[in-house]
């Protein structure tokens, strides 16, 4: 089974479950899966779900683990690791797209230019070929680029302050040529 329908596959049965227990929960979603509710597909989407959250209730963490289980899935296939991403784009409540395919699970989607922002810096961060894919699929514009050069440095400055970003003024510079160049053989 592709990975993103394994994951709708989980999500319909968690949803069963939060049923049965009178939970309903939100989760606003980023990453691979992001892409997929945005009809974007590519060979690489991960088999799991990052999600933006809060801490939800041990009840509803169970149930993630339960649905692990029975569908032989990896115990975080449902993740908030992505939360530790400290100030977000600004306004990207306002792009958010809702997905009511569940009774009992209400989805946020990621804007696309949002979804752009969080992969150029992750993929300045930590260099993970899975991030340029993303970025491949999105073809984001140099308009996209520079906003997403522009959170990079935001993000520097918010968490080690203006010195730190100006040690990272050259390797910002270099990093942008190369996603200038990336994107302009697309």
């Amino acid at each position: 089974m592709h990975q993103p329908e394994s994951i709708d596959q989980a999500l319909s049965l968690l949803n069963k479950k939060l049923k049965r227990e009178g939970i309903s929960i939100e989760l606003t979603v980023l990453g691979s899966m992001a892409l997929y509710y945005h009809g974007i597909s590519g060979t690489h989407l991960t088999g799991d779900i990052d999600f933006y959250e809060n801490k939800l209730p041990v009840r509803v963490e169970a149930l993630f683990l339960e649905v692990a289980e029975e569908l032989n899935l990896v115990s975080d296939w449902i993740n908030n690791r992505s939360s530790t991403i400290s100030p977000l784009p600004d306004g990207y409540e306002l792009r958010l797209k809702k997905i009511n395919t569940f009774s009992h699970i209400g989805l946020q989607i990621f804007s696309t230019e949002d979804l752009v922002k969080l992969k150029i810096y992750a993929y300045y961060a930590r260099l993970a070929n899975k991030d340029m894919e993303d970025l491949k699929l999105l073809n984001p514009s140099i308009k996209l680029i520079d906003a997403g050069i522009k959170f990079i440095e935001l993000q520097i400055t918010h968490h080690h302050g203006a010195d730190e970003l100006k040690r990272h003024f050259k390797d910002i510079k270099e990093f942008r040529g190369h996603l200038y160049a990336e994107f302009s053989r697309i």
